[in-house]
């Protein structure tokens, strides 16, 4: 039973399955700890990300620390449901130099010879220089 509390790990589960298996392998096992151990067993069996966002914190009892993670948990869990996932929010971007070799291929192929974007080449240094953005900053007191 103290190896079980000793390995414990939230692991896929919800905070609150975790600390109820914890209070029950503590009530289980006669350990003689500190609160401040207590709470530092039990953050140390959260999951990392878990454990990161509890670290600006110092918990002073088991309790405490659980609300935090509950509380915790539920913030990531929403803000991980109102932000579509990364793959699916847009499609991947060619770079620019896979576009142009793709297009000097084709027009190799063809034997057509046109210009990929604009008529004329900008050379590296322009391309630095210049962005294909307008300005951000705009005024609309006018």
């Amino acid at each position: 039973m103290f190896t079980r509390l000793q390995n414990l790990r939230q692991g896929s589960r919800s905070v609150d399955d975790y600390a109820e298996e914890f209070s029950l392998l503590l009530t289980r096992n006669e350990i003689f700890d500190s609160e401040v151990q207590l709470v530092s067993r039990f953050i140390g069996g959260l999951r990392t990300q878990i454990q990161n966002a509890m670290s600006q914190f110092d918990p002073l009892t088991v309790a405490e620390a659980h609300r935090r993670a509950v509380a915790f948990e539920n913030q990531f869990k929403s803000s991980t449901q109102n932000w579509p996932s990364s793959s699916r929010a847009r499609p991947p971007l060619a770079s620019n130099e896979a576009s142009h070799a793709h297009a000097s291929k084709e027009n190799n192929e063809t034997g057509v010879t046109r210009a990929v974007g604009s008529t004329k080449q900008a050379t590296p240094a322009e391309d630095l220089r210049r962005s294909n953005r307008p300005n951000a900053l705009r005024c609309y007191t006018c």
